[in-house]
């Protein structure tokens, strides 16, 4: 799920995902698999692409995914954010494209994620332990034969 990555470019990632696995995201490119496996052997949290080359001594930017995915979506520079779940991976990126310019600063993109990874893995240890509650209230509420109102603590309309 995303905000501001249009759905048309989700859908192409998720199109290279196969076969997720418990705490990790498998994808049909074997180098980007590859990647992703040694980010995860490295238990490195907050990367980049150039940081991944760099590891694996490789340029990412020939993946397949990253001309469908991650040029068209505007994410060539970037940090990125990953947290493992029960069912695949969690991911929090930073990104921008534009062309020509030149003052992009890695180093500080990833300061800025070092400092953010710790509320976003939190979050989402929160969500997935809320998940089975907010099921089950959804559930009761469906099943209620009368109507129902409710309210946020600021007293706005659910």
């Amino acid at each position: 799920m995303s905000e501001n990555v249009e759905s048309r470019y989700l859908a192409m990632f998720e199109a290279h995902v196969r076969n997720p696995e418990p705490g990790a995201l498998r994808f049909d490119d074997g180098q980007l698999d590859h990647a992703w496996a040694v980010r995860r052997g490295r238990r490195l949290e907050v990367w980049s692409i150039p940081m991944l080359a760099r590891l694996m001594d490789t340029q990412l930017d020939q993946a397949p995914v990253y001309h469908e995915f991650v040029e068209p979506a505007g994410m060539t520079h970037g940090a990125i954010v990953t947290a493992p779940v029960s069912s695949e991976e969690a991911i929090l990126g930073m990104s921008h494209s534009q062309p020509g310019r030149t003052d992009f600063c890695e180093r500080r993109a990833l300061g800025l994620m070092r400092l953010v990874a710790p509320a976003f893995k939190a979050e989402v240890d929160t969500l997935l332990r809320l998940q089975p509650i907010w099921s089950s209230l959804a559930r009761t509420l469906d099943d209620l034969a009368h109507a129902l109102a409710v309210f946020d603590a600021g007293g706005r309309l659910l």
